[in-house]
């Protein structure tokens, strides 16, 4: 959606789980395609920058991924939000060698700020379709994952997140200096 919204199975906010997946599958295609005549151009890679910057720039916390985004995932072991961030920098250093040097600048740049612990300061973003909030200051970090008759609260299936009750129920998210 227009407004950073990501989701999934038609009410569950997904950016950190199927949107992860969606940037890893995109950018590994971008690379196949790199100088054959079906290469992703500056018009079709601008949807994919978009998508980057307003919806999953404003739920990362020094590299992590956000809970509230990552439906039933918050429940493997393997899949805690340092590895879904991980994920998403490996996407980015996939797609700095198919685009342009400014946008491959900015990629880079942001990477290395996120793998440095350094912080976004001053920012409020409001994902109205997931209702979802999410707010950066100094010293903190803080996202608001409120209940709605659009967005299910969580996602219980194959024996993963059977206790995600409050998840999306109103549950507020604190991230600290640590």
């Amino acid at each position: 959606y227009r407004d950073g919204s990501f989701i999934q199975h038609q009410a569950l906010a997904y950016t950190g789980g199927y949107g992860i997946s969606f940037m890893d599958q995109m950018t590994r295609m971008m690379v196949l395609l790199r100088g054959t005549p079906y290469a992703f151009q500056k018009e079709e890679y601008g949807v994919l920058t978009y998508f980057l910057e307003h919806s999953f720039f404003p739920v990362i916390v020094k590299g992590h991924v956000m809970d509230m985004v990552c439906g039933r995932e918050i429940s493997r072991y393997f899949m805690k939000g340092n590895r879904a961030g991980k994920q998403l920098m490996d996407s980015m250093w996939r797609m700095h060698f198919c685009v342009d040097e400014a946008c491959a600048a900015w990629l880079l740049d942001t990477v290395s700020r996120w793998l440095s612990g350094e912080a976004e300061t001053d920012s409020f973003v409001y994902f109205g379709h997931m209702d979802r909030a999410v707010c950066h200051r100094e010293t903190y970090a803080a996202g608001l994952a409120m209940y709605s008759s659009r967005i299910q609260n969580y996602e219980a299936i194959n024996d993963e997140n059977r206790r995600g009750w409050h998840t999306g129920s109103g549950m507020l998210y604190l991230y600290g200096p640590e």
